[in-house]
């Protein structure tokens, strides 16, 4: 059951990055690109962008009480939540 249950977090991880990625590379081809002229980034590209910008600014704190849905939670919700600001943004623009 450990094991079950290690593999499907791993998963979870594997599947929150490419998310956060995928979120990231939208939002740069929205404003960077016709702001700055920039390359339009890919997901791979902006997966990798992602993990080091992650590593510094975000405040993880180990899981107690039940606290593992919030995280997961905020995971998903974050970069939902920028991709729909970004979009209403996008409206003005």
């Amino acid at each position: 059951m450990a094991g079950i249950l290690a593999v499907a977090v791993a998963a979870l991880v594997v599947c929150m990055v490419i998310f956060e990625g995928y979120a990231l590379s939208i939002l740069w081809g929205w404003f960077v690109v016709p702001t700055f002229g920039a390359p339009e980034l890919s997901i791979p590209v902006a997966i990798g962008i992602a993990i080091p910008i992650g590593m510094m600014t975000k405040n993880i704190t180990p899981t107690q009480d039940g606290k593992a849905g919030e995280q997961f939670a905020q995971a998903i919700l974050r970069p939902l939540f920028a991709l729909g600001c970004g979009w209403i943004v996008l409206q003005f623009v």
